[in-house]
């Protein structure tokens, strides 16, 4: 499964997680230290895992988070959502 490392910034978490628990998702204690978002929604098998990334070589925290599979689906709904208001429109994942 192809891994999306610069697709979500770290400062839109927040708006994604409240996008996520409005379509049913629900919030679980994250687990390990790079996991910054785990939740669950009992039509999906899967869960939605939401990654951060290491530092680059100068020390730096990255800014943006790895997702793939569900958490990648979403997180492109999300910006579709986002960006509507720009003209742009994306198509809505179903379970």
């Amino acid at each position: 499964m192809t891994r999306q490392r610069n697709l979500l910034h770290i400062r839109h978490l927040p708006a994604f997680t409240a996008f996520c628990s409005a379509r049913g998702w629900q919030g679980e204690p994250i687990k390990g230290e790079f996991e910054v978002l785990r939740m669950r929604h009992p039509a999906y098998a899967d869960m939605l895992l939401v990654h951060r990334r290491g530092h680059t070589k100068n020390g730096d925290e990255r800014q943006h988070l790895t997702v793939w599979g569900v958490s990648e689906a979403l997180a492109r709904e999300f910006i579709g959502a986002t960006s509507r208001r720009h003209g742009r429109t994306t198509q809505r994942i179903t379970p």
